[in-house]
């Protein structure tokens, strides 16, 4: 009799149970999952554009620096042949 009642609950379990609890579950963890790529698809996506705008500040800065040292070297001619004395 423990046995039948054993085997009983055993298929109950596989028949009924398992289905309507692991199969759900499942769902839930894969729409979980896809929303969790979905996330990290934007991150890495911004990440990109972050990176993509640091190199085209970087090379602004560059052009920037190399005309300041232009005219840094102009300002000292005029002010050689102006006769002004720096502090410096």
């Amino acid at each position: 009799m423990a046995d039948e009642l054993w085997n009983t609950l055993l298929k109950f379990h596989r028949e009924v149970a398992v289905p309507e609890i692991v199969g759900p579950l499942r769902e839930e963890i894969a729409a979980l999952d896809r929303k969790t790529q979905t996330n990290f698809d934007a991150v890495w996506k911004r990440f990109d554009r972050l990176e993509s705008e640091y190199h085209s500040l970087s090379a602004a800065m560059a052009r920037v620096e190399t005309r300041l040292t232009g005219v840094e070297g102009r300002l000292v001619l005029v002010e050689e042949k102006i006769g002004f004395e720096s502090e410096n």
